[in-house]
């Protein structure tokens, strides 16, 4: 049996890229509760986010009201 010569191609390193995210909150009705409900969420995500060294994202916020 003849021996094969196997090279090692070591890996690139990663560059330290940031993912860019988008939130997407969401309640059905634009009751008290609900709102403050969405209130948190946008804080939630925000939060996560910022705080995250992976991670960066636009303070774009569409609002939209069904009736």
């Amino acid at each position: 049996m003849s021996k094969k010569n196997v090279r090692l191609i070591p890996a690139k390193p990663k560059e330290n890229k940031k993912l860019r995210v988008a939130a997407y909150c969401r309640v059905s009705t634009s009751r008290p509760a609900q709102m403050r409900s969405l209130e948190l969420q946008i804080y939630t995500y925000e939060k996560l986010i910022m705080d995250s060294n992976d991670l960066y994202g636009t303070n774009n916020i569409t609002k939209r009201i069904n009736k």
